[in-house]
């Protein structure tokens, strides 16, 4: 079995979750491990999103070093 790709997500505004939730949550070699933005409400709608797609619940954060510094990402 192919590995999945793990990315990291900045950006849950209207056109960026708009892309997360028909692209990169629907992409079966895609593995969304990481979700960014400043507000709470788009972290979590996005976070439910996400999860309903790929069955794997994202790691939520408001700051983007936390996924730099995930090797895996």
């Amino acid at each position: 079995m192919k590995e999945k790709i793990k990315i990291g997500y900045i950006g849950l505004g209207r056109r960026g979750s708009y892309v997360l939730k028909r692209c990169f949550a629907m992409m079966k070699d895609v593995e969304v491990k990481y979700i960014c933005d400043l507000c709470t409400e788009n972290l979590e709608k996005s976070a439910g999103e996400v999860f309903e797609n790929s069955g794997i619940r994202p790691i939520m954060t408001k700051d983007y070093h936390d996924m730099l510094n995930d090797p895996e990402v």
